[in-house]
């Protein structure tokens, strides 16, 4: 009945991930499913994890989480802005310059102050809580926090609930800060950074303290252009795009605005910069402003519409990133858009080829800027695109509460997942390092520096797995023995696995420490079964180990009547 044996080698997985077509009809260098893996150096390789940098991992006694960073320079140190949340009522600001030491973002204070514990109202000598102190501040005596609720005059301001311990002439701090839900702004001018958000006074960070700056407007979007700062979408004027006076955010003149398109229901979701112009984003349409004078009295500049597809929707500007010789992309809530900086954005039809990933993501809240826990970021790394998927978007897998795509150069599509330890919500180059911040308060506090390492939140295990596609064959064959190649490691094993005909998997484990060489083929893994197809999978979910697969060779004799 055999003839002759056929040595099969598959050592080109480079197409990522296709859960659009049947596995058994992919191109061989496609899968099915993966996690935790991507082709680096052409090899499967079981992606590297994240170490905690930060040793300052509590604030106000308590472990502290990051939604969103921001990297600025002052009088040349390059500092790294962490918005975080600690477990109390609001969100607040933290800093670092060294990625170690973590500081609270604080107001400039001067005085003492007195506090009783069954009263709301701190009262101060020397004094200024009309300058330094807002609604939604946080003010603290130690460990004990409170929230502003009003400002009576310099020595007198009410909290939102009685004080829980008594002072008497004690130092104190105020932090700005903002609800839990509020996402907030960051951008840079004057050798400052401006933050705000909607609802709460905003103003700018100069290396040392926080300063409130009551003129400029609470919305939720910032960016500097052109020497102006643009903020849209406050609470009065949810469509509104305004500027300030030239060079100086501190004045904000009550003729420069333009509303854009104010009467099609919608906020503006987002601001971007191509490089030419501002990328307005509404929840389903785009504009760009162009120009150089802003003075609406004597005006340069252009509002234009962006052509988009029908099924257009977006919700942040964080996914909106130079990538690839196409131009810029960005997260929708249908799957890749991308934009070429001119008059179009179109829908990437080769990212279809994901769809089934987008579809069990959480669709976006129709015509809402998301909470802080419910935005997608991204971030360009060697030319990849990095884009994370928030828990609070993923209905995939409890048990992974975020999820990473990277794209690499060639667009191939990755998935990574995380254990709750280690979730990441936004990314950040400090000094030429990625990082990156935990954002749920069960998981490992603290900063995280990102692409490196072997495991994940200090001690949680990468469970790295790939699946090939189905290989068919058009007659019954006798699948004889497979070999495997890969690279020796120090430690650790890798499981590997087949299942004939979409049955269950067999697995095999090999052992990564065997063999001389660089570059190992493994003992002969006997399959000795009779089919019409087979896929092979392979996966190492152990702490600090790693593996990269470089092809399988598989023997096999057709069966012939």
């Amino acid at each position: 009945m055999a003839i002759s044996e056929t040595v099969d080698v598959f050592q080109d997985f480079s197409l990522g991930l296709n859960t659009l077509t049947a596995p058994n009809r992919l191109n061989q260098k496609a899968s099915p499913t993966h996690s935790n893996i991507w082709n680096d150096g052409s090899a499967i390789a079981k992606r590297l994890g994240q170490s905690r940098t930060s040793t300052t991992n509590e604030v106000w006694g308590r472990a502290w989480s990051g939604y969103m960073l921001h990297t600025s320079v002052f009088s040349g140190t390059e500092k790294l802005l962490i918005y975080a949340a600690a477990g109390i009522t609001n969100n607040f600001l933290l800093y670092t310059s060294d990625s170690a030491s973590v500081y609270r973002m604080f107001v400039s204070t001067a005085g003492t102050v007195s506090t009783a514990v069954a009263s709301a109202t701190v009262t101060g000598v020397g004094t200024a809580f009309l300058t330094t102190a807002r609604a939604g501040a946080i003010f603290s005596v130690g460990n004990t926090v409170g929230i502003v609720s009003t400002i009576t005059n310099d020595t007198t301001l009410v909290l939102t609930a009685n004080f829980g311990a008594l002072n008497s002439g004690a130092s104190y701090n105020i932090t700005p800060g903002w609800a839990a839900s509020r996402r907030v702004s960051f951008t840079d001018q004057n050798s400052k950074t401006w933050i705000c958000s909607q609802g709460y006074a905003g103003g700018y960070f100069d290396g040392a303290y926080f300063v409130y700056v009551d003129a400029f407007p609470q919305a939720y979007y910032s960016l500097t252009y052109k020497n102006y700062t643009f903020v849209a979408n406050t609470s009065a004027n949810p469509s509104r795009l305004s500027w300030s006076a030239l060079k100086d955010p501190t004045s904000w003149p009550a003729s420069n605005f333009v509303d854009v398109n104010p009467n099609d229901g919608f906020p503006i979701v987002g601001l971007a910069f191509d490089g030419q112009s501002i990328v307005i984003f509404k929840t389903n349409s785009a504009w760009k402003l162009t120009g150089d004078i802003f003075d609406p009295a004597n005006p340069t500049y252009t509002l234009t519409q962006i052509f988009t597809p029908n099924d257009f929707s977006i919700n942040s500007p964080k996914s909106f990133q130079l990538y690839g010789p196409g131009g810029y992309i960005m997260l929708g809530k249908k799957g890749f858009y991308a934009y070429d900086g001119g008059g179009a954005i179109s829908k990437i039809l080769d990212f279809d080829r994901i769809r089934q990933e987008f579809a069990n993501i959480g669709s976006f809240a129709w015509g809402n800027v998301p909470t802080v826990t419910a935005e997608p970021s991204a971030i360009i790394v060697d030319g990849n695109y990095w884009l994370q998927v928030s828990n609070a978007l993923s209905t995939i897998d409890s048990s992974h509460k975020e999820f990473t795509y990277v794209l690499d150069k060639s667009g191939t599509v990755w998935k990574w997942s995380q254990v709750a330890a280690s979730i990441i919500s936004d990314f950040a180059y400090r000094s030429g390092v990625l990082y990156g911040t935990n954002s749920w308060a069960g998981g490992t506090p603290g900063l995280m520096q990102l692409n490196t390492a072997s495991t994940d939140g200090l001690t949680s295990a990468i469970n790295g797995s790939f699946t090939t596609k189905v290989f068919e064959f058009s007659s019954q064959q006798r699948f004889g023995i497979v070999y495997v190649y890969f690279k020796k490691q120090s430690a650790g094993n890798l499981t590997f696995e087949f299942s004939i005909d979409e049955g269950s998997f067999v697995s095999n484990t090999i052992d990564m420490t065997a063999g001389t060489g660089t570059r190992v083929k493994s003992a002969p893994i006997v399959v000795g079964q009779i089919g019409r197809s087979i896929q092979f999978r392979a996966s190492n979910n152990t702490a600090a180990q790693t593996f990269e697969l470089y092809a399988i060779e598989l023997h096999r004799q057709e069966l012939r009547r």
